[in-house]
């Protein structure tokens, strides 16, 4: 269970410095102040979270930490990229931290103001969204639960491949030959009995304590068989079912290098409008 538990909490920034650098995540330069405002929008369970800036050797420096709703307003810049964690709680029972995502991603670079457009723009911090099984989607999944889910299956198959076995002997009831007997004395007792009729019931009592059993005085009557169930009378929906019910949860970050390029070529197209912007104003 620690390995499904594990694969929730996997962090997308869990990396060196040096690799965090290579993907161009940490700051570049200080040319276009922006400001933007952080909200904490994290919900099923509300939580804390705290906000990290990247610095310019992808080391994580903590500058905030909000409550549930709460919203901060940051001066930065356009490369610098910020992150997020919830705050993790302490204990035998506390829950490590999670990565957080603005707009599906672990990392969030601002923008620059554009002449006419909002310089304050709000960054809505959330939980990632779970991954939900399928079958095309099976091999994106962690190793070790794809090789339980494939033994389940597998079983399963081979199960209902194989021939009905035959049902399982019945078995014998001790408390219905107890009541038949039960059933058989209180016939015999027909009226006041004599004292010849006592002593011969005596006779026939040591008679009876001298047989080998109970079910030697009256045959034996078998229980119904219970009916057996199999992991193959499962149809295969509900055998697939049962794997996407058992699913790691697993959470879904964009990758770190995508939102490097999806920022890189925002700036570069805002810096073309901006460019545009003053052109258009230098021609009044």
């Amino acid at each position: 269970l620690e390995r499904w538990d594990k694969e929730f909490y996997r962090d997308p920034l869990d990396a060196p410095q040096a690799r965090l650098v290579a993907l161009g995540a940490c700051s570049q330069e200080s040319r276009h102040s922006t400001s933007v405002v952080f909200r904490n929008a994290v919900a099923d369970p509300p939580a804390r979270c705290r906000v990290f800036w990247l610095d310019y050797q992808g080391k994580l420096l903590r500058y905030k930490t909000l409550d549930p709703g709460e919203t901060h307003r940051q001066q930065t810049f356009e490369t610098h990229p910020w992150t997020f964690t919830t705050v993790p709680t302490r204990g035998s029972l506390g829950e490590p931290k999670q990565r957080l995502v603005v707009d599906g991603s672990p990392v969030f670079f601002p923008r620059r103001p554009i002449s006419g457009g909002d310089a304050s723009a709000v960054a809505e911090v959330r939980r990632p969204s779970l991954r939900r099984w399928t079958h095309d989607g099976h091999i994106l999944y962690p190793a070790f639960f794809k090789r339980v889910a494939q033994t389940f299956l597998l079983t399963h198959a081979r199960i209902r491949r194989e021939p009905p076995s035959s049902p399982p002997a019945p078995r014998r009831s001790r408390r219905l030959l107890e009541k038949r007997l039960l059933e058989a004395s209180v016939s015999n007792d027909v009226g006041p009995a004599s004292a010849e009729d006592d002593a011969n019931a005596m006779i026939e009592r040591d008679d009876r304590s001298s047989c080998d059993s109970v079910g030697e005085m009256f045959p034996e009557e078998p229980e119904p068989a219970p009916p057996t169930t199999t992991l193959g009378d499962l149809p295969p929906e509900l055998a697939a079912y049962i794997v996407s019910l058992a699913a790691p949860r697993c959470p879904l970050y964009r990758a770190v290098e995508d939102a490097v390029l999806e920022a890189n070529a925002r700036g570069a197209a805002d810096a073309e409008l901006a460019i545009g912007a003053g052109d258009d104003q230098g021609e009044h």
